[in-house]
């Protein structure tokens, strides 16, 4: 609610910053995620699009606001779409590739997926593409290398939020193996 009220206040005074319209379709977004009412969701896409109409090309900030959106409502071939644009946006920026993997991996397309999450590694190798990387390994079967990949999630987790949120990820590996102890520790 802060950040959305603060973003408001600074469209009030440049209503053409396509930045902080994009930004408030991601609030917007996350306020969904936050309070599992979807009744933001077209509040998040009036801004978003408000932000490409200021700038319809090379705005990845939008491109990413709008496929992370769909993503939100499972179109994933519309996130797909989304995420390409990002891609050819803004080659070298791991959300995009992210957003890219997501859609792919949604849609069946796990060789693509894969590279997608391992190009979001190569770029940024953080919580949210080590997390990806987990996830999609856990999927193929390969328990082993998920619990790998999340356990690297956690080495770089930027702060106690995202170290939790990775430790109670372990903490399910580990628990699915019938490790008890392990789990209660993590």
């Amino acid at each position: 609610d802060t950040t959305i009220a603060s973003l408001e206040s600074r469209l009030d005074a440049a209503p053409d910053d396509r930045e902080a319209w994009a930004a408030l379709g991601f609030a917007y977004i996350q306020q969904v995620r936050d309070t599992s009412d979807p009744s933001a969701y077209p509040i998040a896409e009036a801004a978003l699009a408000r932000s490409l109409a200021l700038q319809p090309t090379a705005n990845t900030d939008a491109f990413l606001g709008m496929g992370t959106l769909a993503a939100e409502r499972h179109d994933f071939a519309l996130a797909l779409r989304w995420g390409r644009r990002a891609v050819r946006a803004a080659p070298f920026d791991a959300d995009a590739y992210g957003l890219l993997g997501d859609a792919q991996l949604e849609l069946g397309h796990y060789r693509a997926a894969f590279r997608s999450f391992q190009r979001m590694v190569d770029t940024r190798p953080n919580l949210a593409s080590y997390g990806r990387v987990s996830y999609a390994l856990e999927l193929r079967g390969n328990v082993e290398g998920a619990f790998a990949a999340m356990r690297a999630a956690y080495d770089v987790a930027a702060g106690a939020a995202d170290a939790a949120w990775a430790a109670a990820h372990i903490a399910g590996f580990h628990f699915e193996a019938g490790r008890i102890q392990e789990a209660r520790q993590w």
